[in-house]
């Protein structure tokens, strides 16, 4: 207490960094968790993500930030999140659009064109990349519907796994 009485603007000062250091090493350490549904049809592929707002306003997807959360993380995402066709680049047909929710989340919708039709030996390839530098520990579910079938309840992507294969004749 008597530090506090000497110097309290000293008080505050190494109060306040704690507070900021603390910030920090708690997101570092507090992954988080997002969540995504993956339709796979004729040429199209199509994803919606799901994530709690407060975990993307921790990150900084670039320098200087965009002018606004959800431009930040529709480009980042588009850089990314990549999907092949048998080791082809399916382009970006519809760019990742974002929409915040109530209670604090924000989807994401997007879609890829491949450049051909799917079929029950496509071998397909998603690449998710996304939060892992910011968050080592965040893990993503994903529940991938591979012409019109449940492939798995949900794929984990993580710092040590972030592809996911899928070919239904395997």
């Amino acid at each position: 207490m008597n530090f506090l009485r000497q110097s309290p603007l000293k008080f505050l000062i190494i109060l306040f960094s704690l507070n900021f250091l603390n910030l920090d090493v708690a997101f570092s350490h507090f992954g988080g968790r997002s969540y995504s549904t993956w339709k796979l049809r004729n040429k199209k592929v199509e994803a919606s993500l799901r994530i709690k707002a407060f975990l993307i306003r921790k990150m900084r997807f670039s320098e200087p930030p965009k002018k606004n959360l959800t431009e930040s993380l529709n480009a980042y995402l588009e850089e990314k999140v990549v999907v092949t066709k048998e080791d082809e680049l399916c382009p970006l047909f519809k760019k990742p659009f974002s929409l915040p929710l109530q209670g604090g989340d924000i989807v994401v919708s997007f879609s890829y064109q491949c450049p051909k039709r799917l079929n029950d030996i496509s071998k397909i390839k998603i690449y998710f990349n996304a939060f892992f530098p910011f968050s080592p520990q965040h893990l993503h579910f994903a529940e991938i519907d591979y012409l019109g079938k449940r492939e798995n309840q949900y794929i984990l992507f993580s710092k040590e796994k972030r592809a996911y294969s899928l070919q239904k004749n395997e």
